[in-house]
């Protein structure tokens, strides 16, 4: 009697640590899908907030180009305003911002924002302006290349070390940012000073091949995965995502080419040969999706180098203007250089 007792007392405190045990297989589970539940919802609130924000940069930008017809002065303002953006949050990257060799960084790449700005608005041509350009730069040059030799001389007079590659990395690191982003950024100013109709076409081209390019490369990209196309700049980014993206350039090409010049719903193109626009939009589609990813890149790669996940915050879900415009740019050049020749 006493061993059946016993034995039930055992099986009665096994039945026990097995209830409790599911139970706390339950507590566990309940916990990971309020965890798992909690993380989903966070995600779409983050695209959903992603594509407001796109949403909204769309309209702007539609707006500003619309304002073209108006006068091209506001969208000159527009892009003078993104270039002192992109300009200052590339200068927030600098880790040593108390010395004189940052304060004289930012006086000089910022002056030059509104020096180019001025030079497009007072050119009476494109190849007068980018005369001009190709000039203040070299007077840029040299002003920067005098004043980090002052400073480092100021250096030397109050006992502190010098650095014989100071002098080189610092000019360097200013004429980095005079031609990247705001000689890029500069390519807009010039494509603008077109007729209205054309400018207005041309941007258009710009604009969509870019956008669509982003929209193709992120939306196809995280479906489909695949192996990485640049793990040790950007993981996140795959080869499927750069080709989709490639593919949302030379579709946005072909609508452009379709609407501009096969409908002529704005009649900028008119004279203009069959062959001669094939040609135009099918190597501005090809060449400016693959400028597009390389631009995207080079921005990861400056990312990476700095240890910061965006430029800035002023976009959410996007970043700063520095992530917005990093394939675009690229494309303004692409566009405006074809013109050209």
């Amino acid at each position: 009697m006493q061993n059946k007792e016993n034995n039930s007392n055992i099986n009665d405190a096994n039945l026990e640590v097995d209830q409790d045990k599911n139970v706390s297989d339950i507590e566990i589970s309940n916990f990971a899908l309020s965890k798992s539940s909690t993380e989903t919802k966070k995600t779409m609130s983050s695209k959903l907030k992603r594509i407001l924000v796109g949403f909204c940069i769309l309209l702007v930008t539609a707006g500003f180009i619309a304002l073209r017809y108006v006068h091209h002065i506001f969208f000159d303002i527009f892009i003078l305003a993104l270039s002192t953006i992109a300009v200052s949050e590339m200068l927030k990257l600098d880790k040593n911002k108390n010395s004189g060799f940052y304060i004289a960084k930012c006086i000089i790449s910022l002056s030059y924002v509104f020096a180019l700005y001025l030079i497009y608005i007072v050119s009476p041509s494109i190849l007068y302006a980018i005369f001009y350009q190709i000039f203040v730069i070299i007077v840029y040059f040299i002003i920067t290349l005098f004043t980090n030799v002052a400073i480092l001389n100021k250096r030397v007079k109050n006992g502190l070390e010098n650095d014989n590659a100071t002098l080189f990395d610092m000019t360097f690191d200013v004429l980095k940012l005079i031609l990247y982003p705001t000689t890029l950024l500069g390519s807009f100013y010039a494509i603008n000073m077109y007729s209205t109709n054309l400018g207005t076409i041309l941007l258009i081209l710009v604009f969509s091949i870019a956008m669509l390019n982003d929209t193709f490369a992120y939306a196809f990209g995280s479906i489909i995965k695949g192996k990485r196309l640049a793990v040790s700049v950007s993981p996140n980014k795959s080869i499927a995502g750069a080709v989709c993206g490639i593919l949302g350039s030379i579709i946005a090409s072909g609508l452009a080419f379709w609407l501009f010049y096969i409908l002529k719903i704005i009649p900028g193109l008119r004279g203009v040969p069959m062959n001669a626009g094939i040609t135009f939009f099918s190597i501005a589609g090809l060449l400016g999706g693959f400028l597009v990813v390389a631009g995207d890149l080079l921005t990861s790669a400056i990312k990476r180098k700095y240890e910061v996940k965006d430029f800035g915050k002023l976009l959410p879900g996007h970043g700063g203007v520095m992530d917005r415009v990093d394939g675009l740019m690229f494309v303004a050049c692409l566009i405006l250089l074809m013109m050209i020749i």
